[in-house]
């Protein structure tokens, strides 16, 4: 018996638009032996509010042939996180093809990360 492990690769940037507000770009693919590169896109959009809640919206171009949207959610009091995350709303709005939903939550404990507090301006003396 011989296998091969896929490749998987994945391409992300950033583009911190303001402190609070972030937007996002991700190409993924998985390299198989014998199949030509088709790459999936997503596109995103984060937002903070306050120090202690995030939204994140997401649209996914899979295969180029199917597309879907996200829906993240997170909370973080001290050092416990609770998120809510799901990845195929357009599927949600349409029940009737609705062949499976996908959802993920869960608590997160961070540890050794402090919140960095904003630092005044520096004094200017002539």
């Amino acid at each position: 018996y011989k296998t091969t492990i896929p490749t998987k690769l994945y391409i992300t940037g950033i583009f911190n638009a303001t402190k609070k507000d972030k937007f996002g770009l991700l190409i993924y693919d998985e390299l198989i032996k014998g199949e030509k590169f088709s790459p999936s896109y997503t596109l995103s959009y984060n937002r903070m509010f306050g120090n202690f809640m995030g939204v994140t919206v997401s649209y996914s171009l899979l295969d180029k042939k199917h597309s879907d949207m996200g829906l993240g959610l997170s909370s973080k009091v001290g050092p416990v996180q609770f998120y809510f995350i799901t990845e195929n709303l357009l599927t949600v709005m349409n029940p009737f093809n609705l062949k499976s939903f996908y959802m993920r939550f869960g608590i997160n404990i961070v540890l050794g990360c402090k919140d960095k507090k904003q630092e005044s301006e520096p004094i200017i003396v002539y």
